[in-house]
C-alpha cells in the first residue's frame, strides 16, 4: 500500500475519533472542539489572505474565537441573549476602528475580515446547534445524534467522492476551480451519502425516511459546493493546502471545507422540519 494512503488514512482515522469523541461527551467537550477548529481554521484564513497579498487583520482571529464563545453560552443559557447583542454590537466597533486605523485598503480589509467571521464562525455554530435537534424539535437538552449523523453524511460523501473519483473519474468537474474533482466521482459521493442515509434511518427509526434521503442530497450538493469554494480559496493563494498541520490532509480548512456551507443548509431544513 502506498505510504501516502497509509498516513492519509491514519490521519483520517484519528480526525474521525475525536470529532465523535468530542460529540458524545456532551455539549461542553463539542463546544471546546469546535471552538478549537474555528481558531486553527480563522488562523489559516489568514494564512491564505496574506499569500494572495489581501489587507486582512490577524485580530480576527480573536474576534471570531470570542463571537464562537458568545453564541455557545447564550446557546447553553448561560448568558442572556441581550448580552450577546451588545457584546457582538462593542467588538463590531472594536473590529472597524482597528481596520480603519490601518490606512492600507481598509474597505478590502474589513471585507476580508468580516467575511472570514461569516464563513467559519457561523457554520460551526450550525453544528453546535444540530447536536440540540431531536428529530422533531430543538431542544435545550444535548441530544447529539443529528451531529453525528451530519458528520457521518459528509464523511461518506468525501469517500464515496475520493473513492469512485480515484478509479474510474475522468470527466473533470470545474478544472479551473478544482482539477482532481471529477463528475464521476461526485456522483458516487452522492450515491454513498444516500445510502448512508437510508442506513442511518433503518437503524435509528427516527425522522421520516424523506428527510432523510432530502439530507442527504442537500449534503452532497452543498458539500461539494464548500470544497469548490476552498478549493478556490486556495488557487487564489497559489498553494494546495490550508496547511500541513494534518499529515496526508492538508490544514483544518481541507478537512472541514465540505461542512462550511453544508452546515448551515442543514440547520435550516431541521428548523423548518420543527416548526
Amino acid at each position: 500500500m502506498d505510504k501516502k494512503l497509509i498516513v492519509r488514512t491514519l490521519t483520517g482515522i484519528v480526525f474521525i475519533l475525536a470529532t465523535l469523541l468530542s460529540v458524545y461527551f456532551g455539549p461542553y467537550s463539542l463546544a471546546i472542539f469546535l471552538l478549537l477548529i474555528v481558531i486553527l481554521g480563522l488562523n489559516e484564513y489568514n494564512g491564505l489572505l496574506k499569500k494572495m497579498k489581501h489587507a486582512h487583520i490577524q485580530s480576527i482571529v480573536y474576534f471570531g474565537s470570542i463571537s464562537f464563545l458568545l453564541l455557545i453560552l447564550v446557546k447553553n443559557n448561560v448568558i442572556n441573549e441581550r448580552f450577546v447583542w451588545l457584546a457582538f454590537m462593542f467588538l463590531l466597533f472594536l473590529m472597524i476602528v482597528i481596520l480603519l486605523r490601518k490606512r492600507h485598503k481598509p474597505l478590502v480589509r474589513m471585507a476580508s475580515s468580516m467575511f472570514g467571521m461569516l464563513y467559519l464562525v457561523v457554520p460551526f455554530y450550525c453544528i453546535y446547534a444540530i447536536a440540540f435537534f431531536d428529530g422533531e424539535t430543538f431542544l435545550l437538552v444535548y441530544d447529539g445524534f443529528f451531529a453525528i449523523a451530519f458528520f457521518c453524511l459528509m464523511w461518506s460523501n468525501d469517500t464515496g467522492a475520493y473513492l469512485i473519483g480515484k478509479s474510474i473519474g475522468r470527466t473533470k468537474l470545474i478544472p479551473k476551480v478544482s482539477p482532481k474533482k471529477t463528475v464521476e466521482g461526485t456522483v458516487g459521493g452522492f450515491i454513498l451519502t444516500e445510502i448512508t442515509a437510508i442506513i442511518i434511518y433503518y437503524y435509528s427509526n427516527t425522522f421520516h425516511w424523506i428527510d432523510w434521503l432530502s439530507l442527504g442530497f442537500l449534503i452532497s450538493v452543498f458539500v461539494t459546493l464548500g470544497d469548490l469554494l476552498e478549493s478556490l480559496f486556495k488557487r487564489s493563494a497559489g498553494v494546495k493546502d490550508s496547511s500541513n498541520l494534518l499529515p496526508g490532509h492538508g490544514g483544518v480548512l481541507d478537512r472541514f471545507d465540505s461542512a462550511l456551507i453544508a452546515a448551515p443548509i442543514v440547520l435550516a431544513y431541521l428548523k423548518i422540519t420543527a416548526i
